[in-house]
């Protein structure tokens, strides 16, 4: 069976520092749990590409967003197998990727 979708190097990194922080702030069980339900609703989206929102507001690129608990999914829809999968924390995705401090413009968000 081919890959439904391929996680940016990125984004693995990053499901690994959401599940280490919950774990540290929770429990092994509740990190488990998060991660696992992000994984699903992966899955859940390379089947259904359609079903998360545009943020042109945020990006002029062409993905889309899905929200999990308090994490954004960042992906490209027209990719199969889904691709370019990005977990956010929603706050860290607002002030850190999608907006520079300096000239209090928006910054698209880099998608390579």
């Amino acid at each position: 069976m081919s890959s439904r979708y391929i996680l940016a190097p990125q984004a693995a990194q990053d499901l690994v520092e959401i599940w280490t922080f919950i774990k540290n702030q929770g429990s092994l069980g509740i990190a488990d749990h998060v991660e696992s339900v992000i994984h699903d609703r992966i899955v859940f989206l390379s089947e259904n590409p359609g079903v998360g929102h545009w943020r042109k507001d945020l990006t002029s690129h062409p993905v889309k967003f899905f929200s999990v608990y308090s994490y954004l999914i960042v992906y490209r829809p027209e990719t199969k197998p889904l691709q370019r999968l990005f977990p956010y924390s929603m706050a860290d995705a607002m002030l850190k990727s999608f907006f520079s401090t300096g000239s209090g413009k928006s910054k698209a968000a880099s998608f390579r």
